[in-house]
């Protein structure tokens, strides 16, 4: 169903379907929440790919969790074949998501 927003100030054009606007809300989150449960499986596959040995493993404060953070990804950017098996991973998780948001013309 729509919800209309009439006035003086609202042009009648104006419409939400909530249906469809619930229903894209939905799919965002579910995809969101399947890539989380990819983040850590995926970080720990990458940094075996490119062999990343972080410098410093223990008592990490804030700066030390950003410098790890950008290693890594100067590590991964020299890395394409890694790079392709991330978004692999990321892309086989999301598609279905994506293929409903697209399907519900949600953007």
């Amino acid at each position: 169903f729509s919800f209309q927003l009439m006035g003086t100030l609202i042009p009648v054009d104006a419409a939400i379907d909530l249906n469809r606007a619930i229903d894209c809300a939905e799919m965002a989150i579910k995809g969101t929440a399947a890539a989380a449960l990819i983040v850590v499986p995926s970080y720990r596959s990458a940094r075996k790919c490119m062999d990343f040995k972080a410098a410093k493993t223990a008592n990490l404060d804030g700066n030390d969790i950003l410098k790890l953070a950008y290693d890594f990804f100067i590590k991964l950017s020299g890395s394409s074949k890694c790079i392709i098996n991330l978004a692999n991973d990321f892309n086989k998780i999301l598609v279905p998501y994506v293929a409903k948001i697209n399907d519900l013309k949600c953007v």
